[in-house]
């Protein structure tokens, strides 16, 4: 069964680039007895993207751009992107086979998983909760690594909803690009 599944501008990329193999996702309630990402799922992806010509005609694809590839046909800088959610399947361009699940506390993610996500190291600083649910400064402010690179883009995209500093469970799933 193939389903949606959607990506930042950034992570695309990184799939494109072969440097995003790994993606976690919360899990919206913790009892569930069994992952909804199965071995062997195929999954396509959603980015942002617009139409150039033959607006919203599925039999016309090469009129698709999407973000992730920059801006080729300057000529339609003024048509608007829409948003990955709205990408129908037939304009997708990318399929991703899941190769293996697991479910984890968001911040035990590990230097080698932060990579596989596809996220440049940085030196951004991991706030955590204390006692009194405040704000605090982890160990790691000043220290270069991916998982630091993974927990800035984490807060950027679902930092609102399920905070870094929350840890919050999530699917933790592996994958590879098939052709679609």
């Amino acid at each position: 069964m193939d389903r949606p599944i959607l990506f930042s501008t950034p992570m695309v990329k990184a799939i494109l680039d072969g440097r995003k193999t790994m993606t976690r996702r919360v899990c919206k309630n913790a009892h569930i007895p069994c992952s909804p990402y199965q071995i062997g799922m195929r999954l396509w992806v959603r980015e942002t993207f617009r139409y150039y010509d033959g607006e919203g005609d599925e039999t016309v694809q090469q009129s698709i751009e999407y973000r992730a590839d920059g801006d080729p046909n300057k000529k339609y800088k003024d048509l608007h992107w829409k948003p990955s959610i709205f990408m129908p399947r037939w304009a997708s361009r990318i399929t991703l086979e899941i190769t293996n699940v697991k479910v984890e506390r968001l911040q035990e993610i590990t230097e080698g998983d932060a990579e596989k996500e596809g996220v440049q190291p940085t030196l951004w600083f991991q706030p955590t909760k204390n006692e009194d649910d405040d704000l605090t400064l982890s160990d790691n402010i000043g220290h270069i690594s991916y998982k630091n690179g993974f927990a800035n883009i984490w807060q950027k995209i679902n930092g609102k909803k399920y905070p870094w500093a929350s840890n919050p469970w999530v699917w933790v799933i592996e994958f590879e690009r098939v052709a679609s």
